[in-house]
């Protein structure tokens, strides 16, 4: 069994931020990860973002194989055709 929640707010106070939140969890096993991310339009084609994860539970288990871990990651992305 499963269980998630998913919250966002675009264009926070019309500023092109969008905050958002994940939370993905394996009810069965106590492993689970979550994540916040800011994502910022620069353009109508090109937008950035920072993330940040948190995997949780014991050693292993689904989401968590190594114990608790945290990540970064900052993305550039680029939309349209070429």
């Amino acid at each position: 069994h499963y269980a998630a929640l998913s919250l966002s707010s675009p264009d926070v106070n019309f500023s092109d931020i969008t905050p958002s939140v994940f939370w993905l969890g394996n009810l069965s096993d106590g492993s689970g990860f979550a994540t916040a991310t800011a994502r910022y339009e620069i353009t109508d084609d090109l937008s950035t973002s920072l993330q940040y994860r948190f995997n949780y539970g014991a050693e292993g288990a689904e989401y968590s194989p190594r114990g608790d871990s945290h990540s970064i990651t900052l993305s550039l992305d680029f939309f349209g055709s070429f």
